[in-house]
């Protein structure tokens, strides 16, 4: 009878090996997700997104020479410093807006690759910002701004109104977990330029009624370019003649 009860505990045993080396596997995948990824997740997955883009924030100081206007290195060259040590500066910055529940405004996130947690927390304490944390996520809101870090991602949240600052943030980091943006989403956030952005009026239209012309199915795309110190600007309407005919224009 010894021989069965060894069976039994060798095959828990090895259930339990592969139960803990499943869960590792996912540990580990999850660790792996990259920066540009959990934005791609988020924009997919986060609900009422009605607007999302990217902005090239180095090319545009790079190349527009801002770094050498005197009012910049007056009052926000310090803090932009201090910045490239907490964020990878190189990288781009992604944006996203939902409608709000309960309000008109929308709720805007900012998403930076993430360098050093530790740096942007110390950093924004000294500054005043009291930081909690909530399953990995160090926060801290102040005035219709939450600033919220997580392994290689740090999100700015501007929202309208009464909020609760742990369910945004809790809300918004479960996004970065989901399923990565494809087709059309994944060719919005790289479309070219240095300042891009996607959006779908359907959203909006739900809160504005000043929009209730609008054709649904409604989306505007637009870029912005610097180009030998010269802004150039490009935008395209999918729905601009049945406007046109909505609001009496010619062209």
């Amino acid at each position: 009878q010894s021989l069965p009860m060894f069976k039994k505990i060798s095959f828990f045993a090895l259930a339990a090996l592969i139960f803990v080396g499943c869960n590792s596997n996912e540990e580990e995948k999850e660790e792996k997700r990259n920066f540009k990824d959990s934005v791609y997740a988020f924009v997919n997955t986060h609900p009422n997104i009605v607007g999302y883009g990217r902005v090239d924030l180095k090319t545009i100081v790079d190349e527009s020479n801002i770094e050498q206007v005197g009012i910049f290195q007056l009052f926000a060259a310090e803090t932009y410093e201090g910045l490239k040590k907490q964020v990878d500066m190189s990288a781009p910055v992604y944006f996203a807006t939902t409608t709000t529940e309960g309000h008109s405004d929308l709720t805007v996130y900012s998403m930076l690759k993430l360098k050093d947690k530790k740096k942007l927390v110390d950093e924004w304490s000294n500054s005043g910002y009291e930081f909690k944390e909530d399953n990995g996520v160090s926060y801290a809101e102040d005035e219709g701004y939450i600033l919220a870090a997580k392994d290689n991602v740090a999100m700015l949240i501007m929202a309208p109104g009464d909020f609760n600052a742990k369910k945004l943030v809790t809300k918004a980091f479960n996004a970065t977990k989901g399923d990565i943006a494809s087709g059309e989403m994944k060719k919005h956030l790289e479309a070219k330029g240095d300042f891009v952005m996607h959006m779908n009026l359907d959203g909006l239209k739900e809160n504005d009624r000043s929009l209730a012309l609008v054709p649904n199915g409604t989306e505007l795309d637009f870029s912005m370019n610097f180009d030998n110190g010269e802004m150039v600007f490009e935008s395209q309407l999918n729905n601009f003649d049945k406007l046109k005919g909505l609001l009496g224009v010619e062209m």
